[in-house]
């Protein structure tokens, strides 16, 4: 695996960009990668409900780790009623989730609202693009171990194509995190009405631009050099407190000072 811990931010996902099928490659011959995938393959096309996937603990492994969700394994209830819900449905619990991960997961896989699995888990192309998937998630796991910032950068270039409306992406902590930093928004603008916070999102920047992979990777990179910007000066203030004992009263300076009474009608919280 390349090591990029000890790289800004910014060079990591650069490097990432870069190389990407050298890590996956080297993903895809880990042993436990090598394993997982090879029971999938083996496996999905006999998988013939919702039920059965839970119950295989090996498919349904590989399936929550495609989609990030390796932490929510123990949830089987809940996995059984987002996957048999709509996920076209705003009021579905798939698109009620606080990460588009889940609806898109629910899109994927296709069970009907009874349960019974489509006809895709048979077929050669729909378990490519579930490695593929596998694959990708992965990355985004081990580089979110040595950097959440490159974590989520990543995280945000897999789901940008699917984000059709800013709401969409105000839905998903994630993403509105990554568009927040790198629009150069304060952190208390979440705290907003969604309806505010998305006529301010689409004054900055139209959404269609999400559906191109230069301006994607043109906001992932301010994204990234903010962030790397902040942790510098962060690391600047605690080497002042620990020579000094005190630090300085400063809010990140890098931040854009911005009117949300006259753009939103929503006042900041003193």
């Amino acid at each position: 695996m390349i090591d990029t811990s000890g790289m800004s931010s910014f060079l990591a996902l650069k490097l990432i960009g870069r190389e990407r099928d050298k890590f996956e490659t080297n993903i895809e011959k880990d042993p436990t990668s090598r394993r997982e995938i090879a029971a999938f393959r083996e496996r999905i096309g006999s998988i013939g409900s919702v039920e059965e996937l839970t119950e295989d603990f090996e498919v349904f492994s590989f399936v929550m780790k495609s989609f990030g969700f390796e932490d929510q394994l123990y949830a089987k209830g809940m996995m059984k009623k987002i996957l048999v819900t709509d996920p076209a449905e705003k009021s579905s619990l798939a698109a009620r989730m606080n990460s588009g991960a889940f609806k898109v997961m629910a899109e994927t896989l296709g069970f009907g609202s009874d349960g019974a699995a489509p006809d895709d888990f048979g077929k050669a192309e729909w378990v490519d693009g579930m490695v593929a998937r596998y694959i990708d998630q992965r990355l985004i796991d081990t580089q979110t171990a040595v950097s959440a910032t490159v974590g989520d950068g990543l995280y945000f270039e897999q789901h940008a194509a699917d984000m059709k409306s800013w709401y969409s992406v105000l839905a998903d902590e994630r993403m509105s995190a990554v568009v927040r930093t790198a629009l150069g928004l304060p952190e208390d603008l979440g705290k907003a009405n969604i309806d505010a916070q998305a006529r301010l999102l689409s004054r900055k920047m139209d959404i269609e631009d999400l559906q191109d992979p230069e301006k994607v990777q043109s906001l992932l990179s301010k994204y990234a050099a903010i962030n790397d910007a902040n942790s510098a000066y962060m690391a600047g203030q605690d080497l002042i407190a620990s020579l000094f004992g005190s630090t300085t009263s400063s809010g990140s300076w890098n931040k854009v000072t911005i009117d949300l009474e006259a753009l939103t009608g929503w006042s900041a919280p003193r």
